[in-house]
């Protein structure tokens, strides 16, 4: 295929960067994809500057892989002495490596898409040593505080002085709501005011068993999610629609509010800014779950859905808290409580040999990722926790070598499990009809509605005037059978 290719290395960016753009498009659709405006803007900001690296090397071509790839290392090692000559740290680091990756990808993308007579791109191994150098050269964050969490949410609310603000930050602590979803959109193209569409009226928590304000917000990936407030909160923020129109604001206005208040009230700290206000939710939905009976497992999933959040490192890090005793933090790290931990050494008494000295071997490469995690631990602590997930690995309490848990009695109880698991059974089958993916993308929102006492016919009406998807109500049904009752 002949090749049109553009003169401007700064345009040859942007070209190959178009391929991986998808802004309407979920993780489930393309993985791969920049589906975030604000990850877009990072990544192409890294992006130019190496291409105005490249340029001081004479370098022109992007599909020149070979010279891409050798100046890659270049561009790295003078980002990596930057970072260690002025402090900065692993993160702001690990920001330039996943842009380079990135970009490997979008280059071979467009190798593909036009079947170009190219080699692609290949920097993985180039990207991971620099990673390994940059554990032992550079601190893993420059935060000054072990999380974003506001000390004292409520006083900090009570000081922010514009009622506009105030409702919005009211709104992230008590329900979860991301700035976007209060109206206050990092990116203006993608704004999403609060109107009174999103008012569900007064409903029940289902985790608190207390009377509560239902509220909808479009959240990551342009998903509508349901969140739980006081009903005073959302009494004011009936009135507030009602005379106004609807909830937004500008964002950076926003966090200048919230920066200000956290000054007055002695909380401020570079970086908390409006996110803070929603790991203050976090932390409370965690424990309030925990208190009603969830276990640990069943309390992290129902509070990382509610904020939208499906990456297990910003799960950890929502719920992790400001202090924990020893035991909690051997719990988070291996995901047992100290009573299972001890069942396991039992258990491996039982085992082969070679089946032992396999554990061994994957605990002594476990060490090191818990060692760069948590540098604070204990040499002897560090091994402790990798021979505890590595014979987790091997088999015990899980499904041999993948590591998942394997719920028990009360776990299932948990609808989350319920439905991983019944997903898991039905895709066992044969291949999932694609109708039926799309549906189940959507089957906690379902849940919801029959728990409200609604037919399978107004559900379906509803998934066809809101997700713009067809579907019968006998087939609904069949498949709620199969689900919820078999299970």
């Amino acid at each position: 295929m002949k090749l049109f290719w553009t003169k401007s290395l700064y345009s040859q960016f942007e070209e190959v960067f178009q391929c991986i753009v998808t802004f309407h498009q979920g993780a489930l659709d393309n993985p791969d994809g920049l589906r975030s405006p604000i990850t877009w803007d990072v990544y192409k900001r890294e992006s130019l500057r190496f291409a105005n690296f490249l340029l001081t090397r004479e370098i022109h071509n992007l599909f020149d892989t070979e010279a891409i790839c050798n100046a890659m290392a270049n561009f790295l090692q003078e980002k990596l002495d930057y970072c260690v000559k002025n402090r900065q740290s692993r993160q702001t680091f690990k920001t330039t490596i996943a842009a380079m990756g990135k970009l490997q990808f979008a280059i071979n993308t467009y190798i593909e898409k036009r079947s170009l007579e190219a080699s692609p791109l290949d920097v993985k191994s180039l990207r991971m040593e620099f990673y390994a150098r940059s554990k032992v050269l550079l601190r893993k964050s420059s935060r000054k505080y072990f999380d974003r969490a506001y000390p004292n949410p409520v006083l900090l609310i009570q000081t922010i002085r514009k009622g506009t603000y105030q409702l919005q930050a009211a709104l992230q602590y008590e329900g979860g709501l991301r700035s976007n979803g209060t109206g206050a959109p990092r990116c203006q193209q993608f704004a999403s005011p609060l109107t009174s569409k999103a008012l569900r009226g007064i409903g029940i928590d289902p985790i608190t068993g207390l009377a509560a304000g239902l509220v909808t917000s479009i959240e990551k990936n342009g998903e509508e999610m349901i969140h739980f407030i006081s009903v005073e909160t959302y009494r004011r923020l009936e009135i507030y629609i009602k005379i106004y129109g609807k909830l937004e604001s500008n964002y950076s206005a926003y966090v200048v509010a919230i920066n200000q208040a956290a000054r007055e009230t002695g909380q401020y700290a570079v970086g908390r800014g409006s996110h803070g206000l929603t790991e203050n939710f976090t932390r409370r939905r965690y424990l309030e779950c925990v208190s009603r009976g969830m276990s640990h497992e069943q309390a992290k999933q129902q509070t990382y859905m509610e904020t939208s959040h499906f990456r297990i490192r910003e799960n950890l890090t929502s719920t992790r808290g400001p202090k924990m005793n020893v035991n909690d933090e051997l719990e988070l790290i291996t995901g047992l409580s100290e009573k299972d931990r001890k069942k396991i050494f039992t258990w491996v008494a039982t085992l082969q040999v070679s089946v032992i000295a396999d554990i061994f071997q994957d605990a002594e490469n476990k060490e090191c990722q818990i060692k760069a995690e948590h540098p604070e631990l204990q040499e002897k602590v560090v091994k402790y926790c990798a021979f505890i997930q590595a014979t987790r690995k091997a088999g015990w309490n899980t499904f041999h070598g993948k590591g998942f848990q394997m719920a028990d009695d009360k776990q299932y109880d948990d609808f989350v499990h319920e439905r991983g698991i019944a997903v898991a059974k039905l895709a066992s089958k044969g291949r999932t009809p694609v109708l039926r993916k799309k549906i189940l993308r959507f089957w906690d929102e379902i849940k919801a509605f029959k728990a409200e006492g609604l037919g399978f016919r107004p559900i379906v009406e509803h998934l066809l005037k809101k997700r713009k998807l067809k579907a019968s109500a006998s087939y609904l049904k069949m498949l709620w059978k199969e689900i919820e009752e078999n299970y």
